[in-house]
């Protein structure tokens, strides 16, 4: 099985695409301000909450903000940021993590309501990390006060990327004193364990303070393998989930439990099987060496059909696989504060984090149609007859073979980042201040590809070779001619691997180690003025404006065996490009009513903010706020704005790379019908994999869009220590960037929806074994259509202290409404697909162009916290709802259409809707998964005088299994969106000094 492992895809993906270990409290965001006549009111700190420029008293703003505290993250034992991110409500759409090991690369990201991690902006302490995405892993948890998450889009205060939120880190400042951390947990029953230790110390003067602190992050892998879910190590397909969920898993290749006439399930795996599949010239079909072979393959009578019939038809890739991938993370950080002189404050801020990551994938799934071969050197022989392996006397013109001799592939990360803010601020009078601040940064990461081959080797080693009398070696080239290369060893492919396997000399003639490297360089010149400009009878007149330049420089410059195609694997071109962005903003509150009956405050605010790009046309983007409060504690708030977001780097100039994802070809079985008129008669299907070439495209234009939320906080007098916040959003995106999946380029040209899309295909030519077969089919970044999500969001928080300790109990959520992008489907039966703007909420969508997602319909946590004393103990409730997955298997088991029924039950087709005149489908099916509710069982203590607290925590208490979903790509279900590792502990201590 080839996947996509080149680094420059990954990028795209990672930019284009819409399972924490613990559930955790909230800390209640719902804080109201007082009235101005209070007493009170004089004492309270300015602050400026995410979502807006100016600093005020009242933190609950117009904007919905979550807001997570150091209690609150503690709590998790999670050892990088994005992990706990992901389990939170807003989140959806399966972003990458650790978990993700086929198609990962060790970065964490977040996707605020599903729109696409490129879509939700990460901020520190209000600044753009240096990284082109939005890479948690490299952030100390050990340097985190708070994280302000803004539930609405905000590119009229922050710029392009804010569109469907932002995440923001406030750091800890004004620390005093020393504090050393460890922590360390695992899986009850996988293992995996994680390490964690830092440190940080801090000070303050009349004049300032310091922070510095330093954490390192160690993670162990978790293979598949050591699962006892049949599924997740096993490469299976299954047809009938009624059958499969009822009967499960038995002996052969596939059973009809419930005699209906469809199988079951069926192990697929990969066609590259460890016994080879050969083609020969003039011989008819494909053989493969048979598990029984006297000879191991050197004699023509080993070989068998390459139909399952003498040896394994597929191979079973999965238990090689990570489903916990292992890193190391190191991080330093330090900021000050300086008061240079009165009313002007110099600031600094430095950070710098290494990581080392990998991922492991099954042994290299060689291919002759798309890796190099000796097809070089003769066009159409990928191995000659004159090859000393060669049992068939004829040329071999492709063969498919799983490598397993050589071990699993492996691929590793090394990432440094570091960022340094510099900056000013100061006063002007008693109302107006000022920011001038400088912030650079750079990521570099190098990657390496373990388990590859070298294509001019491959090419001598599989060409002609003769067993040399005098040296009684097997030497390359021919009696006449040998090879001048005297370190060739030819391969023998002709082989069983248990009982006459590749030598370890053939493949480290041919191995070759991998090497890319990529850069992110972003810069960013801020200068902002805040204040009050009049004082207007409800109150003063809050003014923000400022400018802002931003710069961002990317490339990627893959391993030269890569960029020449001379290699194994995924091949590509690598990037370089750059661009700039100046900036005008501004924001302006105006108080309207105070203090009268039926308005205790009334205001409206409004933020605009001009961009002028280097490389496409300038834009305006605006945000109207409102804030009524009509008696003193309820707050009314909306806000209605416009979003807009440029194409990254890689976007616009990222080189064409590889990938090979899971294909329908609608055309298999149906050469010379319309829109397969160049597929040959007969033609069907032989591998569910195929190439795509996916690439940036310069002459892509920026995306707009809209967004809306309306909402109350209330704080009701008569219920003491009970707030609670409700709140409607929608965002949607008019014309969104997107990479078409290899299936809507497929279907829209078959069907004739997107004629242009035929342009794209290329399919092997009558000169190849796999005449009227995908060579590959270019999939470039372009815009693809609307993109669209609502829903409601809720928290309600209560705080008692009592006899018997302080109890509080919080409870937050959000049930999506809708979730609408563009989603291939057969949506009425007839066999025939069309891409059309389907709604994905309650789905594990598959189908839909940004790859397989999850969009749950409800999530929500809960959480009861009691302390007394010196001792705690917290219980923790997640919950994710059921999401459907759909299709319809054919009499045969061989294939699955997209025909997905309305109805969420099992029903009956009509005869006259089956797909390619296949006999009678007796019922499509729909797969649903169960509810998950995850409960975590914290207990902490703290050693008095010491300055000591410990705490012991138990994840996943009832051991709640992972969903089996039948598209999942990484291990048959979605390790992104559910717990990973089942019932699982962390022990934590912390001493102050």
């Amino acid at each position: 099985m080839t996947n996509n492992r080149n680094p420059l895809y990954q990028a795209l993906q990672y930019a284009l695409v819409p399972g924490a270990m613990a559930s955790f409290a909230l800390a209640s965001s719902t804080v109201f301000a007082q009235d101005s006549g209070d007493e009170e009111s004089s004492t309270l700190e300015r602050v400026q909450v995410t979502g807006s420029r100016l600093v005020r008293m009242d933190i609950e703003g117009a904007n919905p903000v979550t807001v997570l505290d150091r209690d609150d993250i503690a709590r998790t034992g999670v050892t990088d940021l994005g992990n706990l991110l992901q389990d939170l409500p807003m989140m959806s759409g399966s972003p990458t993590s650790t978990q993700r090991n086929n198609g990962g690369s060790g970065q964490v990201a977040v996707d605020i309501r599903g729109m696409g991690t490129n879509r939700t902006l990460v901020l520190v302490n209000g600044n753009r990390l240096p990284s082109l995405f939005n890479d948690f892993s490299v952030i100390p948890v050990v340097m985190v006060e708070r994280i302000e998450i803004l539930k609405d889009g905000a590119s009229a205060v922050y710029g392009a990327d804010a569109v469907a939120g932002v995440v923001n880190i406030i750091t800890r400042r004004d620390f005093q004193g020393a504090e050393v951390q460890g922590q360390m947990g695992q899986s009850f029953d996988l293992g995996g364990m994680n390490y964690s230790t830092s440190f940080i110390t801090g000070g303050n003067s009349d004049r300032g303070n310091f922070v510095i602190g330093a954490e390192y992050v160690r993670q162990e892998s978790i293979l598949l393998a050591k699962y006892k879910e049949d599924f997740l190590k096993t490469s299976v397909t299954v047809y009938d989930p009624v059958g499969f969920h009822e009967f499960g898993f038995q002996e052969g290749p596939g059973v009809d439990g419930d005699g209906n006439g469809i199988v079951d399930w069926i192990t697929l795996g990969s066609s590259r099987r460890a016994n080879g599949r050969f083609t020969i010239a003039g011989i008819a079909g494909s053989k493969t060496i048979c598990t029984d072979s006297a000879t191991g393959g050197a004699s023509v009578t080993d070989y068998g059909p390459a139909n399952g019939v003498c040896g394994p038809a597929t191979y079973d890739y999965a238990p090689t696989n990570y489903m916990q991938t292992p890193y190391e993370r190191s991080s330093f950080f330090g900021q000050a504060d300086y008061e240079l002189f009165d009313n002007v404050t110099a600031t600094l801020e430095t950070r710098f984090a290494n990581r080392s990551s990998s991922q492991q994938l099954a042994p290299t799934p060689y291919d002759s149609r798309f890796d190099p071969s000796y097809a070089s050197v003769v066009p159409g022989v990928v191995v000659p007859a004159n090859n000393y392996y060669n049992p068939f006397g004829a040329d071999i013109t492709q063969w498919r073979r799983r490598m397993v001799e050589d071990g699993p592939r492996l691929f590793e990360q090394i990432v440094h980042e570091w960022q340094i803010i510099a900056g000013l601020t100061g006063d002007i009078g008693d109302s107006w201040t000022w920011d001038l601040s400088y912030n650079y940064g750079q990521n570099d990461r190098s990657d390496t590809d373990y388990g590859q081959y070298s294509g001019s080797r491959l090419a001598k080693a599989m060409g002609p070779s003769f067993l040399d009398p005098a040296t009684g070696r097997v030497t390359c080239g021919t009696p006449g001619a040998p090879d001048p290369d005297t370190a060739c060893v030819p391969l023998n492919i002709f082989t069983n691997p248990v009982s006459n396997p590749i030598t370890e000399d053939m493949l480290n003639y041919i191995g070759v180690p991998l090497n890319d490297r990529s850069q992110n360089v972003r810069q960013v010149t801020n200068l902002t003025f805040m204040g009050n400009a009049y004082e207007l009878p409800a109150g003063p007149l809050g003014v923000a404006a400022g400018f802002e330049r931003r710069s961002e420089a990317y490339q990627y410059i893959p391993d030269s065996g890569k960029a020449t195609g001379a290699v194994t694997g995924n091949v590509g071109m690598g990037t370089k490009g750059q661009y700039n962005v100046d900036s005008f903003f501004g924001e302006v509150n105006v108080p309207l009513l105070s203090g009268v009956t039926g308005a205790e405050m009334l205001e409206i605010g409004v933020s605009a903010r001009y961009d002028d790009f280097s490389i496409f046309p300038s834009s305006t983007t605006w945000q109207f706020a409102f804030r009524w409060k009509p008696v003193n504690d309820l707050l009314i708030r909306a806000t209605a704005g416009n979003v807009y977001r440029e194409p990254n780097v890689s976007e616009l100039f990222g080189g064409i790379g590889d990938n090979f994802p899971t294909t329908s070809d609608p055309c298999s079985g149906q050469g010379g019908t319309p829109g397969c008129e160049d597929v040959p008669v007969g033609y069907v299907q032989s591998d569910s994999q195929s190439r795509t070439r996916a690439g940036g495209n310069i002459n892509i234009t920026p995306e707009e869009g809209d967004t809306f939320t309306t909402g109350l906080a209330w704080t009701p007098e008569f219920a003491d220590g009970f707030s609670m916040t409700l709140d409607y959003w929608k965002i949607k995106i008019d014309d969104a960037i997107n990479i078409p999946s290899v299936n809507v380029v497929l279907a829209g040209c078959y069907n004739g929806a997107v004629p242009e899309y035929c342009d794209d295909i290329v399919r092997f030519g009558p000169e190849s074994p796999d005449y009227g077969g995908l060579d590959y089919t270019l999939t470039l970044v372009q815009k693809v259509g609307p993109e669209s999500a609502s829903g409601i969001d809720w928290q309600m928080n209560y705080s008692r202290d009592t006899d018997i300790g302080l109890w509080d109990f919080g409870w937050y959520g959000t049930y999506n409404l809708s979730r609408e992008q563009l989603t291939l489907k057969d949506f009425d039966g007839d066999g025939l697909y069309s891409a059309e703007i389907a709604d994905s909420v309650g789905q594990y969508e598959h189908r839909s162009l940004g790859g397989s997602a999850s969009y749950p319909e409800w999530r929500w946590m809960f959480n009861t916290d009691w302390s007394l004393g010196d001792w705690g103990v917290s219980l923790s409730i997640e919950f994710i709802d059921g999401v459907t997955e759909c299709g319809s298997p054919n009499a045969d088991a061989t294939y699955l259409t997209m025909y997905c029924p309305d109805d969420p039950q099992i029903v009956s087709i009509d005869p006259a809707d089956t797909y390619q005149k296949i006999p009678l489908i007796d019922r499509a099916w729909i797969n649903t998964t169960k509810d998950k509710y995850y409960v975590d069982l914290v207990g902490h203590y703290t050693v008095p005088v010491w300055g000591t607290e410990s705490s012991a925590v138990i994840t996943n208490l009832f051991d709640v299994a992972l969903p089996f979903l039948n598209y999942g790509f990484n291990a048959t279900t979605d390790s992104d969106t559910y717990r990973a590792f089942g019932r699982s502990w962390f022990l934590n201590v912390t001493h102050s000094f």
